[in-house]
């Protein structure tokens, strides 16, 4: 802060770079309120931001208006900020490439230009601080590029069927992993395949508002509750941790205290506020293993990459005071999980060598936990990322592995290839690691080596004896690649048997009524429009039976031995009708609503007559209106006729759905005359 109001006293054209939002924002806020006289002169800058309030920042600054600027990575590249004169950095912002391209945000056109790196206390910080010649003597990073993450390939996809169906041809532009994100995308309803099978639509026009191009998440909004004014944007799932309830959000100076996250409309209440404090978020990580792809060993150690399931969640937060960083008290909270499927490594540390390592009154897992943090934190030197890319946890006795096993994962839905990247240079990662630890004069650990500043724990436990102990087998240890079995899960799938409903007797049902809708009040009051007739078909017997309103007793103990009773908006509309007849919860009875499970697939509702027609060629020949005009004449012949028609359609879709795993219908996305799947599963 001293620096940066130093240059702008001195008339310097000034960009301080951040690795967080929230430093941005407090170095602002400090900046301002030790020299008020040039406020109005300096500003903030970083994603999140409105874009009209970012196009303003970026039109001071070219036109010299603005003296200072303290920004994240949103200024690093892709914007012309005009004649800068000193670029102050704080902290090493990652890697080598970052670095040189802050730098030449100044001193352009022959200017003079001054460079400042202030060290942090942060592994990389000190690391290069005591090796420079690590830093001036290397080239750029390796860039790392997933371009099999499946998040982002569905995404394209969506997009891409859109414009025009998508068809096997298009393998050579999305790659091998196209047809089993497309019959992903088609079982969740994204994606709808052609009757032939030959070619795939969108179900939406427009996808492309959904896809952000900045992040995989969704955005959430920021709303001041006084005013109802937008204040900014926050993806999913960062919203939980810097937007929790009760958490201090700055923005562009001005402090915000939360007051809760709408989840339905996702939008974060804030109210400004001016407090002494700032608020950190405690996050607990689970890990799962999925699949082994990759092994090795080093020495006794085995180290594996493959894919596994992240929770996290954040589960209190502690207010801090900005003056000494004490902690003043503690708040849990309650919150989703975020789940998501990555790729990562995992270290399994065998028992007896735990117990060589282990002193006693010595806590191991604070060994591993050091260990883990290390690793991410001096990870950067080999790939073009920040620790903030990768995620980890350590456990003393995994689940799964049952050994004490350190994870270190890609901190995105699907990966984006930096733990492969880690496990193919790992004997060089554990000796840079190695180095960095051992070289640190500190006897417990702090943020130069085993500290981290990302701990969703606190950094408790840590211990940096123990983790140098164990990198040092790591070290030492000569690397063996080990031959991962064709079928290599870890996952303990609960198996169950699919339903055989071949030997249970279901039922097939349809109702007609006495009243129709408008003559009840609408239909909010099913309950009131009376049983004409009921129809059903029993697997069991084989045969259709009739129940007039006098027999709805019969009909109840047809339906309680029933094993399943499966009809068309059944719970929306036949079971409303009939449950002023019994007194059991029709609730409890185990059914299948066969446009249920259409709707929640795609979204919007079809008729029976539209999927009877476009799945198997029938079509209805009047409606619900008609059979209500017979029952008042008296014609049950023509009622039972039709009710049955609408149970053998019923029935009919069921069967064919069981058989090929999809029904048909119609959508305006298609060609004109184009029939697709929507994939229905009974089991």
């Amino acid at each position: 802060m001293g620096l940066f109001n130093d240059s702008i006293n001195c008339g310097l054209k000034t960009i301080v770079f951040t690795k967080a939002r929230k430093i941005a924002e407090l170095i602002h806020k400090w900046s301002r309120e030790a020299n008020p006289e040039t406020a109005g002169r300096i500003s903030s800058y970083r994603a999140g931001y409105l874009p009209e309030q970012r196009r303003e920042i970026e039109k001071r600054l070219f036109e010299g208006d603005l003296m200072g600027v303290i920004s994240t990575s949103a200024l690093e590249v892709g914007i012309d900020v005009g004649a800068l004169d000193v670029c102050i950095l704080v902290g090493y912002p990652g890697s080598i490439l970052s670095t040189w391209q802050r730098a030449g945000r100044v001193g352009r056109e022959d200017r003079e230009s001054l460079i400042i790196m202030v060290a942090l206390e942060d592994a990389l910080d000190h690391y290069f601080m005591k090796h420079p010649q690590d830093f001036f003597g290397s080239s750029y990073e390796t860039a790392i590029l997933d371009i099999g993450n499946s998040v982002i390939l569905k995404s394209q996809l969506r997009c891409g069927a859109s414009e025009l169906p998508l068809t096997e041809d298009e393998e050579n532009l999305f790659g091998q992993r196209m047809l089993p994100s497309l019959r992903e995308l088609v079982d969740e309803g994204q994606i709808f395949q052609s009757a032939e099978g030959r070619e795939w639509y969108s179900r939406e026009k427009r996808p492309h508002r959904k896809v952000n191009i900045r992040s995989i998440g969704e955005t959430y909004v920021i709303v001041n509750e006084e005013t109802g004014k937008l204040i900014g944007t926050v993806e999913y799932p960062t919203v939980f941790r810097d937007c929790h309830q009760g958490a201090i959000y700055l923005q562009a100076g001005t402090e915000y205290h939360i007051a809760g996250i709408d989840l339905e409309t996702k939008t974060v209440i804030a109210r400004e506020s001016l407090v002494d404090y700032y608020t950190q978020p405690t996050i607990s990580e689970e890990v799962q293993v999925l699949k082994a792809y990759k092994e090795k060993r080093l020495g006794k150690i085995k180290i594996a990459f493959g894919k596994i399931k992240v929770s996290e969640k954040v589960v209190c937060y502690e207010r801090k005071s900005l003056s000494n960083r004490k902690k003043i008290d503690e708040h849990s909270l309650s919150l989703p999980s975020f789940v998501y499927e990555t790729m990562g490594i995992w270290i399994e540390i065998p028992s007896a060598l735990r117990e060589e390592i282990t002193v006693p009154g010595i806590d191991f897992l604070g060994g591993l936990h050091g260990v883990e943090h290390a690793l991410i934190a001096v990870f950067p030197l080999f790939a073009l990322c920040d620790r903030w890319d990768l995620g980890g946890v350590s456990y003393l006795q995994h689940e799964q592995t049952g050994l004490a096993t350190t994870f270190i994962h890609d901190a995105y839905p699907g990966g984006v290839g930096l733990s492969e990247r880690a496990f193919e240079v790992l004997t060089d990662l554990i000796e840079a690691t190695h180095k960095l630890v051992d070289g640190c004069l500190c006897r417990e650990g702090c943020p130069s080596c085993i500290h981290s500043p990302k701990c969703g724990s606190g950094n408790r436990p840590l211990n940096k004896k123990t983790t140098l102990a164990i990198l040092d087998h790591l070290a030492s240890g000569k690397e063996t690649i080990i031959r991962v079995k064709e079928k290599k899960t870890m996952l303990r799938e609960q198996k169950t048997e699919p339903a055989k409903f071949d030997s249970q007797k279901i039922i097939f049902l349809d109702i007609e009524t006495q009243k129709l809708a408008q003559e009840v009040g609408g239909w909010n009051f099913k309950e009131r429009m009376k049983v004409s007739l009921v129809v059903i078909y029993s697997t069991k017997e084989q045969k259709y039976k009739y129940f007039e309103e006098e027999e709805i007793p019969k009909l109840l103990e047809e339906i309680l031995a029933a094993d399943l009773v499966v009809g068309f908006n059944i719970k929306g509309f036949d079971w409303a009708v009939l449950q002023p007849y019994f007194r059991h919860d029709l609730k409890i009875v185990p059914t299948l609503d066969i446009l249920e499970i259409v709707h929640n697939k795609l979204g919007f509702r079809l008729s029976l007559s539209h999927l009877a027609e476009m799945t198997l060629g029938k079509k209805k020949e009047v409606d619900g209106i008609q059979a209500v005009t017979w029952y008042r004449e008296g014609d049950m012949e023509k009622l039972k006729k039709y009710c049955r028609s609408d149970v053998e359609m019923t029935k009919e879709l069921y069967e064919f759905g069981k058989r090929y795993g999809y029904l048909l219908f119609q959508s305006k996305q298609a060609k004109e005359g184009q029939l697709l799947r929507v994939p229905v599963d009974w089991e």
